[in-house]
């Protein structure tokens, strides 16, 4: 008799196989029915066969084993050879600076650093009296903890922090004040995936996909884009809290950060915790110098390491320095960081890479094969009413789908034809590839847009709400809205005077 387990698994292995079958189909008949014309290639049909079948995996069975199904499909199909397709994931430069970055996330995560953080920012003497400020303090808070952290590990953060503010005040659960704290973590845990560009996969594939056209493009000028990106989400945020959801303030006088004091002064930061957060400082600092030109060799020295390099550096210093306060180990235990590694992410990023690398090769056709067919509604419409409609369709399908699926495909997909096109310049241009993958990364309306509103609109441990779709839905439209009107009627034409 089956116990309980193998039933489980045995279901689990059916689902699996239903997916790679169902997901097969649509490549195979690509395969054997789409004519090589166009621009089209024999070996970009094959291409685009196994492209469009991936795709279908991604979405139908999650990212984890079907990109290993996709890298043994291009393998198996001849389309490249195994060895460059796994110089390809582990060696292209993405998943290089995630691994760098990530082990620096999972120390400070470790360490309770990410928490401290937080409470520090809600202590400030700016949010006394000033609830709508507080209320804002904590997307500040998520901004920064976002350079280095997640935003599912800093939902939970804020929300213990939130429910005992409220708690503390004498706020209920339901009232509108918690709510706005709520749907401002919400807002804010996904916004810092699109604004800032380190271990950020989205962001790191634009960067590189945009590199590959030409384009100076590092994380040092990205930054360009996350400083417009934070305060336009911060000027939406203000606005809808302030002037529309209108939370009742009353009690807020009541807020006493002494208590949050008293809490910082139980796990205070010790030697050990400060050396990484300069650890981590030091590299993003690094991040940026080659973009200061003015500093000359300086600058020329740090380009030669390259992003995943200079990274790695202050990791390794951290495997030589003892952390006193943990009996003298090294503050970078790599072997416990290693098990903590999501390495299903950078299989599943460096698959991303394998297509990118080779989707818009000219031996394919594919990039033109697009052009070509998407040219005679070029032509037909202006090239902005083609982005307003990509930009439409990302904001909307990256809320159902995957973020970085949803960003691959119409980077893939418009691209070229805007790469193409003579009605803007290639400044604009540059803005615009950079604005599909911030809006790739707004992803709220559902508990399955993303892993943290994932979080953010279903229960707490304690099996209760924190705030619903049904809820949340009037504000996420007006956000979402707002963003997009912004994306597309004044972002372009403003950012790109800057490159």
């Amino acid at each position: 008799m089956e116990t309980t387990e193998s039933v489980k698994v045995s279901t689990e292995i059916s689902s699996r196989l239903k997916v790679a079958i169902i997901g097969a189909i649509p490549g195979i008949l690509i395969w054997f029915f789409l004519p090589a014309v166009n621009g089209l290639t024999e070996a970009g049909v094959r291409m685009l066969a196994v492209f469009v079948s991936t795709i279908v995996w991604w979405v139908a069975g999650g990212t984890g084993w079907t990109s290993w199904l996709a890298l043994v499909a291009v393998i198996g199909t001849g389309l490249i050879n195994g060895n460059t397709v796994f110089m390809t994931v582990w060696g292209n430069q993405v998943c290089a600076i995630m691994f760098s970055t990530m082990v620096m996330v999972i120390i400070m995560t470790e360490r309770g650093i990410m928490s401290y953080i937080a409470q520090w920012f809600l202590t400030r003497k700016v949010v006394l009296g000033r609830p709508i400020v507080f209320i804002l303090m904590f997307g500040i808070a998520m901004l920064v903890m976002g350079l280095s952290s997640s935003g599912t590990i800093t939902c939970l953060i804020m929300v213990e922090l939130a429910n005992e503010v409220c708690k503390s005040i004498g706020y209920e659960k339901n009232s509108k004040f918690r709510k706005a704290i709520l749907i401002t973590i919400l807002w804010w845990a996904t916004a810092v995936d699109g604004i800032w560009p380190f271990a950020r996969p989205v962001n790191l594939l634009v960067i590189s996909m945009m590199q590959g056209y030409g384009y100076n493009i590092n994380m040092g000028n990205f930054m360009i884009f996350s400083v417009a990106a934070a305060i336009i989400v911060y000027v939406i945020n203000f606005v809808i809290v302030k002037f529309i959801m209108r939370p009742d303030t009353s009690k807020f006088m009541k807020y006493d950060i002494n208590l949050i004091h008293e809490k910082m002064a139980e796990n205070p930061l010790n030697s050990g915790d400060k050396i990484v957060m300069v650890s981590f400082c030091i590299v993003i600092i690094a991040w940026l110098i080659p973009s200061f030109k003015f500093l000359g060799v300086v600058s020329t020295y740090f380009s030669t390491l390259g992003n995943a390099g200079i990274a790695a550096i202050p990791i390794l210093l951290l495997i030589f320095i003892k952390d006193k306060n943990n009996g003298n180990k090294p503050i970078f235990d790599y072997q416990t960081v290693w098990n903590k590694l999501p390495w299903a992410l950078f299989i599943y990023v460096g698959t991303i890479m394998v297509f990118v690398a080779n989707v818009s090769s000219k031996d394919y056709g594919i990039a033109t094969w697009l052009c070509n067919l998407m040219t005679p509604v070029a032509n037909r419409v202006s090239i902005w009413a083609l982005i307003a409609i990509a930009m439409a369709l990302t904001m909307v399908l990256t809320n159902f789908l995957s973020n970085t699926v949803t960003a691959t495909v119409f980077l893939t997909a418009f691209l070229p034809v805007i790469m193409a096109s003579t009605q803007i310049n290639s400044s604009t241009k540059l803005v615009i590839a950079v604005l599909i993958a911030i809006f790739a990364e707004m992803a709220f309306l559902t508990q399955a847009s993303c892993p943290s509103s994932g979080i953010m609109l279903s229960k707490d441990k304690n099996g209760e709400d924190l705030i619903t779709v049904k809820e949340a839905l009037p504000y996420n439209l007006c956000f979402l809205g707002a963003l997009y009107l912004l994306g597309v009627l004044v972002l372009p034409r403003v950012l790109s005077i800057f490159f």
